[in-house]
C-alpha cells in the first residue's frame, strides 16, 4: 500500500498509530526490553531498524507518512514499538509524539548515571579500543545528569496510564523525578 493511503488511513483510525515508545540513555536495557517485548505476538517494531529517531529529527524517516510506513498497517489490538532512547533527552520530542497519539504509551529506562557512565565507557574501551579515560567520560555523564532534569518538566503531565518507569538499580531515589 503506498505511504501516502497508509497515512490517510491510519488519520481515520482504520490503522493504529505508533503508540509504545521505550525510551532511557544508553546501557540502561532498551535493546533488552525491545527484545523482551517483540518476542510477544502482538507487539510489533519497524522491520529494518530498532531507532528509527525520527521524533528528534536524526536520521531516518524524514515524514510522518515516511515513518509510519516503517509499521505495518494493523488494528489497535497491537502495540507498535518505537525504542529510541535519546527521545529521553529532547524536551520537545514527548509533546510532539503525544499531539500525534494522545493515547501513546511511555516506557521509561533509567540507571544511575555513573553505573551507566562506566558501562558505556567500558563498551567503548574494550570493543571499539577508544581510549579515553573514565574520568573524561565523566564529564559526558555530567551533561547528561542536567539533560534529565529537563525530565522534570515533561514527565509530570502524561498521564500515569500513559508512563511507565523503570529504575534499573535502586540506587536512585525514586523521589529525583515527580510521577
Amino acid at each position: 500500500m503506498k505511504e501516502s493511503i497508509k497515512y490517510i488511513f491510519r488519520r481515520l483510525g482504520f490503522a493504529t498509530k505508533v503508540n509504545t515508545f521505550i525510551i532511557g540513555a544508553q546501557k540502561c536495557g532498551t535493546t533488552s526490553l525491545h527484545e523482551a517485548l517483540c518476542s510477544h505476538s502482538r507487539c510489533i517494531e519497524a522491520p529494518f531498524k530498532k531507532e528509527l529517531h525520527f521524533w528528534s529529527n536524526g536520521p531516518g524517516p524524514n515524514s510522518l507518512a515516511n515513518y509510519e510506513s516503517q509499521f505495518p498497517f494493523v488494528s489497535a489490538k497491537f502495540r507498535l514499538l518505537d525504542s529510541t532512547p535519546n527521545y529521553l533527552f529532547e524536551t520537545s520530542v514527548i509533546s510532539r509524539i503525544h499531539r500525534y497519539n494522545p493515547n501513546a504509551k511511555f516506557i521509561v529506562l533509567l540507571r544511575n548515571p555513573i553505573k551507566r557512565a562506566f558501562s558505556a565507557w567500558s563498551m567503548y574501551h574494550h570493543a571499539f579500543q577508544k581510549r579515553e579515560l573514565f574520568g573524561e567520560a565523566l564529564q559526558s555523564t555530567t551533561l547528561e545528569i542536567l539533560k534529565l532534569q529537563s525530565m522534570r518538566r515533561w514527565l509530570p503531565r502524561l498521564t500515569l496510564r500513559s508512563k511507565r518507569i523503570i529504575w534499573l538499580e535502586g540506587t536512585i531515589p525514586i523521589n529525583c523525578v515527580p510521577s
